[in-house]
């Protein structure tokens, strides 16, 4: 079986896109690598054998034959190895290559560079030229296809030392599992489990929202600067937020909701 990554070739300020194809053949164990690899890329064979060893996988005791294309540019360093070794694993049926493209991105980020921005304690010593150079450094497409951008307080002294009054870890997970069930059992004709695998047509059917929603969200968007996406994934946050009151419909509370987890493209256009 052959399986092909997507991998690149960085050169000073010059990136490439660089192919990683791996095949499995029969025949006596071997490593070979094609394609202008330099001593770096060549020594990849034991770098990713000792990785897919202390992650659970078995290294494949094959013919490992991995081309880098193009061929007419030189690999060097060692940044093709997970490509590699993403590559094995689906050439040997470890993995499943089509579930790759399902991911949940979750990061974090100071709200400014002294970390004190919207503190109620302590007050920020950023100038706004600063907090803006910061924040510039996440790009608006980017920021643009993350579906939530969530405040996170402190927790004051006060607040850890208090036994916490809040619904119970278990209460949340059984709410959650059963807003899970419900995608998945309106969404199987469709193929998708969750409302972040909704397409743009799927959202026009399971996301129907009335003519004050729809002009709610518009102004919003046009006040932050959003593109169409953005309307897409705000409408498919709202549909969790309605699930997960248990409401068929979306209503007005779960859009404004939904409008303000655009955290991030609130503050920057402020």
């Amino acid at each position: 079986m052959i399986a092909k990554v997507m991998g690149a070739d960085v050169s000073g300020l010059d990136a490439h896109l660089v192919e990683v194809e791996v095949d499995l053949g029969s025949g006596l164990p071997m490593f070979s690598g094609v394609g202008l690899p330099d001593a770096t890329v060549k020594e990849s064979r034991d770098r990713v054998r000792a990785a897919l060893k202390n992650t659970g996988f078995q290294f494949p005791l094959k013919r490992i034959t991995i081309n880098l294309a193009p061929a007419d540019i030189k690999k060097e360093g060692a940044g093709f190895d997970l490509p590699m070794a993403v590559g094995l694993l689906v050439a040997d049926g470890a993995i499943d290559g089509d579930r790759l493209r399902d991911y949940v991105l979750v990061g974090a980020m100071n709200p400014c560079p002294c970390g004190f921005l919207g503190d109620s304690q302590r007050p920020c010593r950023c100038t706004p030229v600063e907090i803006r150079r910061y924040r510039s450094r996440v790009s608006g497409p980017l920021l643009d296809r993350i579906d939530m951008h969530v405040d996170v307080p402190a927790v004051s002294t006060h607040e850890v030392a208090q036994p916490a009054d809040a619904e119970p870890s278990a209460a949340v997970r059984t709410r959650v599992v059963k807003t899970r069930q419900i995608q998945a059992e309106r969404y199987a004709r469709e193929r998708v489990y969750c409302n972040a695998q909704l397409k743009p047509r799927h959202v026009r059917t399971y996301c129907e929202i009335t003519k004050n929603i729809r002009e709610m969200i518009e102004r919003a968007i046009d006040k932050l600067g959003l593109s169409a996406r953005a309307f897409s994934r705000v409408l498919k946050v709202a549909r969790t937020i309605a699930y997960l009151e248990g409401k068929a419909d979306i209503e007005l509370q779960h859009a404004a909701e939904a409008v303000q987890y655009r955290n991030l493209d609130r503050r920057l256009v402020a």
